[in-house]
């Protein structure tokens, strides 16, 4: 089980908080983690909290396969204010994306 305390300090060290959205409605809240060497704690992340889990190829710099966790709209919202009370690097973030 992750704690949602372990999870904050993962969302502030290798997370994105960001808004997302297509054509007109680029105001959908999106939390994002990638990891390169994660793919047994990505799944946990995903399978306790919900989510898109996508295994990418590696590319560029990166020499293996890599693992992008996303959860968008009120999923995301919803995740990210359990988060909030935790975060730390990415509050500012965080409470800016949640309006």
């Amino acid at each position: 089980m992750i704690s949602i305390e372990y999870l904050a300090g993962f969302v502030d060290g290798e997370g994105c908080i960001d808004r997302c959205g297509w054509g007109g409605n680029r105001d959908i809240p999106r939390l994002r983690i990638s990891q390169v060497y994660g793919d047994k704690l990505m799944e946990a992340i995903e399978s306790q909290y919900g989510g898109t889990l996508s295994r990418k190829k590696k590319r560029n710099n990166i020499k293996r396969d890599y693992y992008t966790w996303t959860i968008t709209g009120k999923a995301a919202t919803t995740l990210l204010k359990q988060l909030l009370p935790y975060l730390w690097v990415k509050k500012d973030k965080a409470l800016e994306v949640l309006g």
